[in-house]
């Protein structure tokens, strides 16, 4: 029994160490692509200012065509560093994928083992995973198809079966990103509602804590101040979701009829508000209405 206790125990200090080092991967990752991104804006940018002068000299009667000819040249290079970067972005994002992927299945498996042991103990652990959890879930992405040509599309208009047989691809592909978005919406929602619900029980237990003057008030103080910032918390990448949300909902609500008002979700916002779900729910439901739309036209 004594020998089979230190296996575990040994498996669990090697698997946490495993989890360690992939937390890592992942964050270095993740700042390597912020800081490739914003080099990439930045070249942009410049760009944009280069071609605006380009285009200044061009009109003037007096222009430098030596100069025109340098410009141009650089315009150029910058023009093929900006496609570089993009390619190493391309190549970072990837990877990011892979790494959510592997560290989401990492903490459900952990979360569920100490769910099983129904450990009071265990709380805080499990709580803080599902915060970890909730950060590394899929990311949402916007919509590759364009819903006023679905609108449009009528299989038994098509002229022949090649027109169709494409149609119906197009719409079979559409449909297939409509499902892939509304599994995520659902599985980020209850994972928020979850989080939620732990913060909230955390929080009673504190108030009931104090309430009975607990004499390690500090201790107490130091949790609230955990509990009040969860783990792996990237408001950019927060704020990022948000209007891949809000643009998603956007663009398919008009072909359902249906409308909200959504609210200006800023930097400063937390992902734990109604409102927050709100717009998940919403579109998760617009999302499920359109779905119908699109199998309608494939009967």
């Amino acid at each position: 029994m004594k020998i089979f206790l230190l296996i575990l125990l040994g498996f669990s200090f090697v698997y946490s160490q495993l989890v360690k080092t992939e937390e890592k991967q992942f964050f270095d990752l993740e700042e390597q692509y912020t800081k490739q991104l914003k080099t990439v804006d930045s070249l942009k940018m410049d760009l944009n200012h280069f071609l605006e002068e380009l285009e200044r000299l061009k009109i003037e009667q007096d222009n430098n065509k030596s100069k025109i000819s340098s410009m141009m040249a650089s315009a150029l290079e910058k023009s093929n560093r900006i496609d570089a970067g993009e390619k190493q972005l391309d190549n970072l994002e990837k990877q990011l994928r892979q790494k959510r992927h592997q560290l989401y299945i990492m903490y459900s498996n952990k979360i569920d083992s100490l769910e099983k042991m129904a450990n009071a103990n265990e709380a805080s652990q499990i709580k803080d995973l599902k915060n970890k959890r909730l950060y590394v879930s899929p990311l949402l992405t916007e919509l590759s198809f364009d819903p006023n040509l679905v609108e449009k599309i009528k299989l038994s208009d098509s002229r022949n079966i090649k027109e169709k047989t494409i149609y119906k691809e197009y719409l079979d592909n559409a449909l297939s990103e409509v499902d892939s978005s509304i599994e995520n919406l659902h599985r980020k929602r209850q994972n928020i509602n979850e989080v939620i619900r732990l913060n909230e029980q955390a929080e009673d237990f504190m108030d009931d804590i104090e309430g009975d003057h607990f004499s390690g008030a500090y201790v107490v103080q130091e949790q609230r101040q955990k509990d009040n910032s969860p783990l792996f918390d990237n408001r950019e990448s927060t704020f990022m979701e948000f209007n891949t949300v809000a643009t998603i909902y956007n663009r398919i609500s008009p072909y359902i009829q249906e409308n909200i008002t959504l609210y200006d979700y800023t930097l400063q916002d937390s992902i734990y508000t109604e409102d927050y779900l709100q717009l998940l729910e919403e579109t998760e439901q617009t999302l499920r209405l359109y779905r119908e739309k699109i199998k309608d036209k494939l009967r």
